[in-house]
């Protein structure tokens, strides 16, 4: 299937060919993705806050489990017509109304059956600063590190200032 290949964490939209907007999220809803419809408009945002429109009713169960729980669940927010999409969700609008699917299944997680402790992550940072190594080697002129400021980006900017090379960065 064509989303077996998502990774990281991320948030996006796609507008395909014939017209259709894709809303996803990464397979545990790290990076947020909230939608609201506005009369025939979809709106959309990585903060809910951006979707406010006056004289909007606030979600008195989610305001209840703020209150209890010291955060929101599931696919609520605190505005009635704002919702955030799941983790591991695509959300499709189209001509022919609204639909959506879960493109990450849990039960494909490896089963944790090794217990993770200070060997485990010296193994995991050493593997990351081999991989480092071998791409410090290709050969460029220059750097350039896509800082979007998720925790792939940030690592990478860490190894890079340890390693002192000289860089430069793009957010978009």
């Amino acid at each position: 299937k064509q989303h077996a290949n998502y990774n990281g964490v991320f948030a996006a939209v796609r507008i395909l060919q014939d017209s259709t907007i894709e809303l996803l999220t990464d397979a545990f809803g790290i990076s947020p993705l909230y939608y609201r419809m506005y009369s025939d408009v979809l709106l959309f945002s990585t903060n809910s806050r951006f979707l406010n429109i006056e004289n909007d009713k606030t979600d008195r169960i989610a305001a209840k489990i703020l209150i209890q729980c010291g955060s929101v669940y599931g696919n609520r927010t605190l505005t009635e017509n704002i919702f955030r999409l799941h983790a591991g969700q695509i959300k499709r609008f189209s001509n022919n109304g609204e639909n959506e699917e879960r493109w990450f299944d849990f039960s494909r997680l490896a089963t944790g059956s090794k217990n993770v402790n200070k060997r485990t992550l010296t193994d995991i940072e050493d593997a990351f600063q081999e991989s480092m190594q071998r791409c410090l080697k290709l050969p460029t002129k220059q750097y350039m590190l896509p800082l979007s400021s998720g925790y792939d980006s940030r690592r990478i900017l860490a190894s890079l200032h340890s390693h002192k090379v000289p860089f430069r960065s793009t957010t978009v």
